[in-house]
């Protein structure tokens, strides 16, 4: 139970754009990354996609919006994964130009925001593991530019294998039951991997 805790905590989906974006520029920067504009893409990114929307989470925990920020209910989650897509897209015409020259992260980025957009729909009506949202889109990222550029399969395999670990740690929190851990998995895997390869 401590570890299923604390692999939540770690993972929490919040931490998962950013943790993406930080590898992808790493391993592509000088090949798909302009140099000059990686700092900019990094800390713009960490701003509207982990510091602002974290920002927004707290002031709803102190407005008693939402009850902690695991957000057990359902319906706790749909304001701050609203305010959530409101600063992605601000993001995004922040990083219209940047974006321009450097289309896989333009690829990742908006594909973060349709699978927000999905994941917000779905919560009106059902609670789906936010947790396994984040890892589907990972391993969705890592799939799709491992079959268009390669280097990326030792980071691939091990998403996957933190994605099982994870899927493990929900189920045993009695977070999710098997469906929503699946189908959050699923959703965000196929809406990244297709945005990647084809948008």
């Amino acid at each position: 139970m401590f570890f299923s805790k604390t692999l939540s905590k770690i993972l929490h989906p919040i931490f998962i754009h950013s943790i993406v974006i930080t590898i992808v520029i790493k391993e592509f920067i000088n090949i798909l990354i302009l140099p000059s504009q990686a700092p900019f893409i990094l800390i713009t990114s960490i701003l509207f996609t982990l510091l602002l929307p974290l920002i927004s989470v707290c002031v709803c925990l102190l407005t008693g919006k939402i009850q902690s920020l695991e957000m057990l209910n359902k319906k706790e989650r749909i304001l701050p994964l609203f305010m959530s897509i409101l600063w992605m897209i601000l993001g995004y015409i922040i990083m219209k130009e940047v974006f321009m020259c450097n289309p896989i992260i333009k690829s990742i980025y908006l594909g973060a925001i349709y699978t927000l957009v999905i994941t917000t729909l779905i919560t009106i009506k059902w609670k789906i593991s936010l947790h396994m949202i984040g890892m589907g889109g990972a391993v969705g990222v890592f799939l799709a530019l491992q079959v268009l550029y390669g280097g990326l399969y030792s980071v691939l395999l091990l998403s996957i294998f933190i994605s099982g670990l994870l899927a493990y740690a929900r189920l045993e929190l009695k977070a999710h039951n098997t469906q929503q851990v699946y189908f959050g998995f699923m959703i965000s895997f196929l809406v990244m991997t297709i945005n990647v390869l084809y948008l």
